[in-house]
């Protein structure tokens, strides 16, 4: 399923007509919470759409989490969840790509630039 992308804002981004918050958790990794869009938060994204994204979920050892993936050239504009090491260690992650067209993505789904 494709949805307009409006961007990001901190730890934010507008997806179609929804803003959604991801913020860390300490049970789950990560938290999406879609947001009632304040004008002066709405007012932070373009006015227009900048791409047509796919939203594809990561569940994979170390790494649970998701991307928003350009669905005509594969750029990759937002990278977000949890990566965990082999200790257990916990790293919340919001990779927001909006300046680079280029990433690549690792077999676990992780972007590195």
């Amino acid at each position: 399923m494709e949805f307009d992308f409006y961007g990001t804002y901190k730890d934010m981004f507008k997806m179609g007509t929804v803003i959604a918050l991801v913020t860390p958790d300490e049970h789950l990794g990560f938290r999406t919470e879609f947001i009632s869009a304040a004008i002066e938060i709405a007012n932070k994204f373009s006015e227009e759409p900048l791409a047509r994204v796919t939203y594809k979920s990561i569940l994979s050892e170390g790494w649970k989490g998701f991307t928003l993936t350009d669905a005509e050239d594969g750029h990759i504009w937002l990278t977000a969840g949890t990566k965990e090491d082999h200790y257990g260690n916990k790293e919340f992650v919001f990779l927001s790509n909006m300046e680079q067209k280029q990433s690549k993505v690792d077999s676990e789904g992780f972007v590195w630039m």
